[in-house]
Parts: C-alpha cells; structure tokens; sequence
C-alpha cells in the first residue's frame, strides 16, 4: 500500500496546456508528466489507486482560449481515469485507476470525487447524496491550533467509521516564510504526533490522512499507523 493522495494544482499556458504551479511558482513540471508517472505506477502496482486532487491555481496566460475544465477534459481525462458513475466508489472499482478529485470550477462534471464549494482555512461538511465530504484543511494557522483541528477531527473520524462518508484530514501545514515555520519544520513535529495519537487511542478508522514528506522516517511513522488503521477498509 502506498501514498496515493496528490495535492495537484495547475495553471493554464499557450497552446492550451496545463503546467503544475504552486501560486506563482511554477514548479517546473507539467500536468503530462505527472499522469505518466501515475499511469506508471498503477502500471507496476495495479492492487494500487491513485487520488488527484485537481484545482485551478494562478491566472491563466495570455492566449489560452480555454478554461482549465475545458483544457482537462479535452486533453488529459483519457481512460487511465476512472469514469464510473458512482459518488463513493469501492476500492475494489478503482484499483489500477486515477480518481479525480474535483476542485475546479464545477461547470463540467468528471466522474470521482465531485466538486464542492471548498470553505478556505476552515473544517467543513459538505452532504452530496446521503453522504458527506468532510474536510479539515486548515492550513494558515499556528502550531497548536492545527495539531488540536488534526485531532478533534481524528475523534469526529472514528466516531463516524462506519457512515461510508469520505473523512480528508490535511495534516499540512503553511509556511511563515522563515526556516523554523516552513511545512518541513511543521511536519516534523505533526506528522509523529498525529501518529501517536492515533497510535494511542485505538482508532478504528483514519480517513485519509494527508501529510508533507510522507517518506521521512520520524517516529512513530504516520503512514503507518494510517495503514494499520483503515487495513480492514481496503477489501
């Protein structure tokens, strides 16, 4: 089992392409090259699925006549994607599949994670059907604030294990801008923390635990204790 959650954000550029930007920041890769190494993944592992969180990032360059949703469905949503019709596939559906999550506009609809109105910098609910998309993504806040939402929505997680509702915990956290409050320096106290939380409490389910640097070998090892967690979901 692996790390199959990709936070994904793109900007749209001449020819109408989509290259991989972080705000501003191009991060010196397209949106091709990432589906390649998915694809060659799945490839390799195909027991193994892969989540893409997909969102529209920075202002669109000068002569891209297209929106991104356009641009994604014209050019790269091909068959490696899966395109059932169910809102909360099993694992069983997806395996050897990319799985859209959208966070787009909402003006085209993908098969995977439908588009929600994404509340920034909040924990939130949103009901699609008779289930939920919960979501703690608090980012821009301090240290003990973001290991408190962490937990606190960890209890709301296990609490509701068994409801068939997606659980998305964004143990991330943003950069002041200086060395000592970089999300490198954040992880390597919230991911062992969130794992020894987990690892303490008995938790019969995580949800999905999104972290930074998920190979570094901090103890406990949160990708772990995660796996170890949801095992019984992944029939």
């Amino acid at each position: 089992m692996a790390s199959v959650f990709f936070d994904i954000r793109v900007r749209a550029v001449k020819n109408d392409q989509l290259v991989l930007h972080h705000g501003s920041i191009f991060l010196y890769a397209s949106l091709w090259e990432f589906i390649n190494s998915a694809n060659t993944f799945l490839k390799n592992n195909p027991s193994e699925t892969i989540i893409m969180s997909l969102k529209t990032e920075y202002e669109a360059m000068p002569g891209v006549t297209k929106s991104v949703e356009e641009i994604f469905r014209d050019t790269y949503y091909d068959n490696n994607f899966y395109k059932g019709n169910s809102l909360y596939p099993k694992l069983e559906d997806v395996r050897g599949k990319i799985v859209l999550m959208n966070r787009m506009s909402g003006r085209i609809d993908f098969s995977g994670i439908p588009y929600i109105r994404w509340d920034d910098n909040k924990t939130f609910s949103k009901w699609i059907g008779s289930r939920a998309i919960n979501v703690q993504d608090q980012y821009n806040v301090s240290y003990y604030p973001k290991k408190e939402a962490i937990e606190e929505f960890l209890r709301y997680t296990n609490n509701n294990a068994d409801d068939g509702s997606y659980f998305i915990n964004f143990v991330s956290l943003s950069s002041g801008g200086a060395m000592w409050s970089s999300p490198y320096y954040y992880a390597g106290y919230l991911n062992p923390s969130t794992a020894q939380y987990i690892n303490s409490n008995s938790s019969q389910r995580a949800g999905w635990v999104i972290m930074d640097y998920a190979g570094k070998e901090w103890e406990p090892r949160l990708y772990e204790s995660v796996i170890k967690t949801n095992s019984r979901f992944t029939k």
